[in-house]
């Protein structure tokens, strides 16, 4: 038996934040998730965060197990994206894997993006599946799902994130490197990712990230 984390939360939400915020403890080249529980007072329990040690992918064996005491019930999953140079223009969305778990246990999905930091909810009786069109410059298209934002860890986001986004200002603005070493880096962030994308990126998308 998976075990618990020995907090109780009093909404979901909350339970999905408290356990993606103690899977940042996992290593961070692999998913790491869980599940999480309801009792019968309307209260909400978390497993531990495990990992497949796969870099995409993940097994919840909960989903197979019996319940840890009677009248609990899963009602939702939880678990992190990796954010690498190779994935990180898809680390926002709910992979296809991810929708299907969710639509067949009748479960809400929760994910945290190691790139940027939020949580993601997909709730298979409210939100849209594979909602957001994927375009890769081949002519290839993928349909993802992008569920809607429900929290943020600040300590998530990659560093590596602003590595990236300070070469690419700095390829095309030399003279600002001065004033963008000085400043707070988390301003630069948003303006210098987008031109990263627009010039170097292999794939891109329609609509919001969320």
């Amino acid at each position: 038996m998976i075990p618990i984390i020995l907090v109780i939360f009093g909404d979901m939400d909350s339970a999905a934040n408290g356990a993606l915020t103690v899977a940042l403890d996992c290593p961070r080249q692999y998913e790491c998730g869980g599940v999480i529980y309801e009792d019968p007072g309307h209260h909400y329990h978390v497993s531990a965060p495990l990992t497949s040690h796969k870099h995409f992918g993940l097994v919840i064996p909960q989903y197979t197990e019996g319940v840890p005491e009677s009248g609990w019930r899963i009602v939702a999953d939880y678990h992190t994206h990796i954010c690498s140079q190779h994935n990180r223009l898809f680390a926002n969305f709910f992979s296809p894997a991810d929708a299907i778990v969710n639509g067949a246990f009748h479960t809400v999905g929760y994910m945290l993006s190691l790139c940027d930091g939020n949580v993601r909810r997909y709730d298979p009786s409210q939100d849209d599946r594979d909602d957001e069109v994927v375009h890769f410059t081949s002519g290839r298209e993928i349909y993802l799902t992008c569920g809607h934002i429900s929290g943020w860890i600040e300590e998530a986001r990659a560093p590596a994130l602003d590595a990236w986004a300070l070469a690419a200002h700095a390829a095309r603005h030399p003279a600002d490197m001065q004033e963008l070493a000085d400043g707070p880096l988390g301003l630069w962030h948003a303006s210098s990712q987008n031109e990263y994308n627009g010039h170097d990126a292999v794939a891109d998308h329609d609509g919001d990230d969320e």
